[in-house]
């Protein structure tokens, strides 16, 4: 859990930070909102003792951070 939550939160700051330079970033803003609601998902199933379910939630949160990073990546490379 961890290991997902540093990532989230490393993509959610450069979000704010290239937002605030006037990129339009709003895809990979989805993106990471969408990770934080696994995430989150994530942590309430592991209260629960569903390790499958903790396992899927951080698997898809992962792939959306991935994309997220992969969006901010082109979106400052074209500048």
């Amino acid at each position: 859990l961890e290991d997902v939550l540093g990532d989230l939160l490393a993509v959610q700051e450069e979000i704010d930070l290239l937002e605030s330079e006037g990129q339009d970033v709003s895809r990979a803003k989805n993106r990471a909102e969408r990770a934080d609601k696994l995430y989150h998902e994530a942590e309430d199933a592991c209260d629960e003792g569903k390790y499958t379910t903790v396992r899927t939630k951080l698997r898809a949160a992962r792939a959306m951070i991935d994309a997220a990073r992969e969006m901010l990546e082109a979106s400052m490379a074209e500048e």
